[in-house]
């Protein structure tokens, strides 16, 4: 549609709407660098932003700029979703007003200044905001001004903050454990907390600087290329936050298969008391990974590693040996239709304490199996067909 036009339409929708509170919807060029609105719409915008509610779409910072001028507080009463992102990828930095959105629930940017605008001079905390994603693809990550915007946000229910490319090179983290966190930010009702792909030094020191004790469901992206420095990175970012977080956690995401060390895994699985889910992502699963969710002295009454688990989802390449099989028959009830062997006896169970048991193993696109892991894992599906589902 011709620039005209998307005036003329634009007007007539508010003049149509009068008083009524207005969603804008800002759909450009996937790949332009140039903006997408003309300066009259940015100006028709920028007067009817006290009936703003949604502001959703592709705003480039010479765009944000222009309906938030910089230097004044912006009051926004009526907005609850705020979704802007540059598609060119082009973050030259750039200063805009405050914005002061009392009532705001949704908030996703890319652009890491617009995080300033929340913590301008006299904006007040946003109790409201429950729903954060910050995107930073190729810049620097400002520790103290994202920082400063959670801390604004002491209700916020759900964090995404996703990191992709850095630009800045990954040359100190061996003293990155050293560095002094001389402050933290606790959220306290945040229940969902996603991070990844890549981490830079000052990712790191943002993640370190975060407090979630009630975090229970934590989902970790890592890098697709195999950079031993990117891996070391990613493990640093990540152990943080399970150690610090394992006991409240009931639902784990890790996807890369830097977290498959042997000692790395099996200390984290010894923490996760209350774990109920647990998936995986492109990787392979060596023989010893299920043993550690079995008891290893049988003769002993102790617990299981993850007690409460109930569902294992694996996004696997390959599963090796039969310890997935040993894992099912021990701590899962098989059909009550079938009758079969099983090395889940009662003596078994007599020297264990068992709070739950599994009932949910889900294994989807598994791309290489030896020929005895395929025939076992048939054999296990129709003996345990309530627990165990196979989708090749």
């Amino acid at each position: 549609m011709e620039r005209s036009n998307q005036e003329k339409h634009f007007r007539r929708h508010l003049f149509l709407s009068r008083d009524e509170l207005i969603d804008i919807f800002i759909a450009g060029s996937e790949f332009g660098s140039t903006p997408v609105l003309a300066d009259p719409i940015l100006e028709l915008i920028h007067q009817n932003l006290t009936r703003d509610h949604t502001l959703f779409g592709q705003l480039c910072s010479t765009e944000l700029q222009y309906i938030f001028p910089s230097g004044k507080l912006w009051e926004l009463p009526a907005l609850r979703i705020l979704h802007v992102f540059d598609a060119a990828h082009v973050y030259s930095r750039f200063e805009i007003g405050g914005i002061s959105a009392p009532r705001l629930v949704h908030l996703l940017f890319d652009q890491p200044d617009l995080a300033i605008a929340f913590t301008f001079r006299g904006v007040a905390q946003n109790k409201s905001l429950q729903y954060l994603r910050i995107q930073v693809d190729g810049t620097l990550v400002p520790v103290r001004a994202f920082l400063d915007l959670v801390a604004s946000c002491p209700n916020i229910r759900r964090f995404s903050f996703m990191v992709y490319r850095s630009r800045i090179p990954l040359n100190i983290l061996a003293d990155i454990e050293t560095w002094p966190v001389t402050r933290r930010v606790t959220l306290p009702k945040l229940y969902l907390l996603a991070i990844g792909p890549y981490y830079s030094n000052d990712t790191i020191l943002f993640l370190r600087c975060l407090h979630c004790p009630d975090l229970q469901v934590f989902r970790c992206l890592t890098p697709q290329d195999h950079d031993p420095i990117e891996y070391t990175s990613a493990f640093k970012a990540n152990w943080h936050i399970l150690r610090e977080c394992a006991m409240s956690l009931t639902h784990l995401i890790l996807k890369g298969q830097f977290l498959m060390g042997d000692n790395f895994m099996e200390s984290l699985i010894s923490r996760l008391d209350n774990l109920l889910d647990f998936s995986l992502n492109n990787v392979s699963l060596p023989p010893w990974f299920f043993e550690i969710f079995l008891v290893k002295n049988r003769q002993q009454r102790q617990p299981w590693n993850c007690p409460k688990l109930r569902s294992l989802r694996f996004d696997v390449l390959d599963i090796e040996g039969n310890g997935l099989g040993r894992l099912i028959r021990l701590r899962s009830p098989p059909d009550s239709r079938q009758s079969s062997s099983t090395e889940n006896s009662a003596g078994f169970q007599e020297n264990c304490i068992v709070k739950d048991t599994l009932t949910s193993v889900r294994i989807n696109d598994c791309c290489f199996l030896e020929d005895e892991v395929y025939a076992e894992l048939l054999q296990l599906e129709q003996t345990y067909s309530n627990t165990l589902w196979i989708e090749w």
